[in-house]
């Protein structure tokens, strides 16, 4: 408006007639009105939320198909992530005392391999095991209730409950402390007992510890890895983003999982504070994508440039935490959304730079009295169309992947 009076005064003082001064002026206005440009993101953005919500991947707005457009790192999670969530109890082993040896020890009559009986001494660990882990949504504590349930086992009840993120719980039980956890949170644990777990993780277990004031049992559980995850780590990789997984549990079992689904570079024993900070210096190295679905999850779900979060098996406070969410845990959706963003971006740029050169002809042309109105109104309207038709193509998607299936 400022632009369209300065050049009526301007004519007017140079002597052109009233009419004619008002008709060039009115047909710079028309040219320099910014509609295309204003439509050219907007118009893309929701034609890619929208074939986004359809393919059940819910995003919180386009600022963040944006950012996850220039990514180059990603995290992923491993337990519920890169594995089923759904792990099965596939061993139970108590460690007793033992006065001949003065220290404990492992005995066979104390484990259960999987069998349909168990063995008492492994029946009353695993129902301690349960009544700790009976109100928690982790998939490893849902798995070993479900063992407790298919023995119909008695869980006893238990007093003062705490839970400590990234370590375990803890409680009492007739004044003797019950604890169930991983490794890290038990100290001076036995030698015997060490070398027994030591094996377990090397066949890719995840090992839950439950003690029972000096009683220590081992729970191992076996998580297979996501049948989509090998390719959908080929894929990320292939788009140029660096893969990396970051994982709570023991390095041996997160180095087996990661050797199936193609990851190279694997942290494991993860404090939520200790993938925090991984995150934070990834994020000085291009940004970061951030994949989850636990509690644990939630700083660095937050943290990260992207943070994605599992809809199925994912708590409430990482689905919170996040900025994507996948419905029913599709991790083959993760390259999508890459490219669904990095899509997303060239068409803005596409519609904002044809926007601008559109208003910069009309002006120039306009400006010296050399454009009909008529002309500047089909300029004007017709890069409109013409951006927000482009934007629509976003409804079809980034393209089929060549890892993705029918």
């Amino acid at each position: 408006f400022v632009v369209f009076a300065f050049s009526y005064l301007i004519r007017v003082l140079l002597g052109m007639p009233n009419y004619d001064a008002l008709y060039a002026s009115i047909t710079l206005l028309v040219a320099l009105s910014p509609c295309a440009l204003v439509i050219s993101t907007p118009a893309t953005t929701l034609s890619a939320l929208s074939w986004a919500a359809r393919k059940g991947i819910l995003v919180r707005g386009g600022e963040f198909l944006e950012k996850i457009a220039t990514i180059r790192n990603a995290c992923f999670d491993k337990t519920g992530t890169l594995t089923t969530g759904k792990p099965q109890l596939v061993q139970v082993c108590v460690c007793t005392p033992d006065p001949s040896r003065g220290e404990s020890c492992i005995t066979e009559s104390a484990c259960w391999h999987g069998g349909e009986t168990i063995e008492p001494a492994a029946a009353e660990a695993l129902a301690f095991a349960a009544a700790m882990e009976q109100h928690s949504t982790h998939p490893i504590a849902e798995a070993v209730v479900r063992a407790a349930e298919r023995f119909q086992l008695p869980l006893p009840e238990l007093s003062n409950h705490r839970d400590l993120p990234g370590l375990g719980v803890s409680a009492e039980f007739n004044g003797v402390e019950v604890k169930v956890g991983q490794r890290k949170f038990f100290q001076d644990l036995n030698q015997d007992f060490s070398e027994h777990i030591l094996k377990l993780e090397s066949k890719g277990y995840t090992v839950a510890i439950c003690q029972v004031g000096t009683t220590l049992t081992a729970l191992a559980l076996q998580d297979e890895p996501v049948p989509a995850a090998k390719n959908v780590i080929a894929e990320v990789n292939s788009l140029g983003i660096r893969t990396l997984m970051l994982s709570g549990d023991n390095p041996a079992t997160a180095q087996a999982v990661a050797e199936k689904v193609g990851i190279k570079e694997v942290h494991a024993h993860l404090m939520p504070k200790d993938k925090t900070e991984i995150i934070e210096k990834l994020e000085g190295e291009g940004g970061t994508i951030m994949v989850g679905d636990g509690i644990n999850d939630a700083p660095s779900l937050t943290r990260a440039s992207v943070g994605i979060a599992m809809g199925g098996l994912g708590s409430d406070i990482a689905l919170n935490a996040a900025d994507i969410v996948l419905m029913n845990d599709k991790i083959e959706r993760i390259p999508d959304t890459v490219r669904l963003g990095r899509r997303c971006v060239g068409i803005i740029r596409a519609n904002l730079i044809l926007s601008i050169s559109v208003v910069i002809i009309l002006t120039i042309f306009s400006f010296f009295g050399k454009l009909p109105l008529p002309i500047a109104v089909l300029g004007h309207e017709g890069s409109t169309v013409v951006v927000i038709l482009n934007g629509l193509r976003m409804l079809g998607g980034p393209g089929r992947s060549k890892f993705q299936s029918a």
